[in-house]
């Protein structure tokens, strides 16, 4: 799940574990995970998890509420997926990563 945390009064995003509640604060270390749709026409929800304990209990979930072992992804590449497919290219990107430096 996508929340914001407010700090000092600073908004700061991030994506928390939908399994134990705490933030993934490294891509590399989470998962993207949603309902395998064999059709390929649908549009399903994505549950977040940390690799290991979590992304176990994730995909047992998923599977009994769905009947099918589910689809995942390595969290910083579901990442890059989101930033093309909301028209963010490689240069506003870094456009973006310099004003907040």
């Amino acid at each position: 799940m996508i929340k914001i945390t407010r700090v000092n009064s600073i908004n700061q995003p991030y994506i928390f574990c939908d399994i134990c509640g705490e933030k993934i604060t490294v891509a590399g270390m989470g998962t993207a995970l949603n309902e395998y749709d064999e059709k390929g026409n649908s549009v399903v929800e994505v549950m977040y998890a940390h690799k290991g304990n979590c992304f176990k209990e994730a995909e047992k979930r998923l599977t009994a509420k769905y009947g099918s072992i589910p689809q995942w992804h390595e969290l910083d590449k579901f990442l890059t997926w989101l930033l093309q497919n909301s028209g963010i290219s490689p240069e506003r990107l870094r456009e973006l990563a310099q004003d907040d430096m």
